[in-house]
């Protein structure tokens, strides 16, 4: 819908989320994805927070950006990797 040009643009409108979850930026729309896996450990395999299992594969360049990444245990050092 957006060249890469566009959407860089786009990201740096002043209000972006705001704007977007008022509907006035076409195309877009605000997903905020929450939860937890208790299944996984640091000695399994990495697995996205989903519906689903295992790894989520996407296209980055029809996604929204990840705002952020936050664990609550002070114990959590295990690096974590955004792409």
């Amino acid at each position: 819908m957006y060249s890469a040009e566009k959407l860089a643009e786009i990201l740096k409108t002043p209000n972006f989320r705001e704007r977007v979850a008022m509907r006035l930026i076409p195309g877009m729309f605000i997903v905020d994805k929450f939860g937890e896996n208790p299944t996984i450990s640091p000695a399994s395999d990495p697995e996205d927070i989903r519906e689903g299992e295992g790894i989520y594969v996407y296209d980055a360049f029809n996604t929204a950006p990840i705002a952020s990444i936050a664990s609550t245990n002070g114990g959590d050092t295990q690096e974590t990797s955004v792409q």
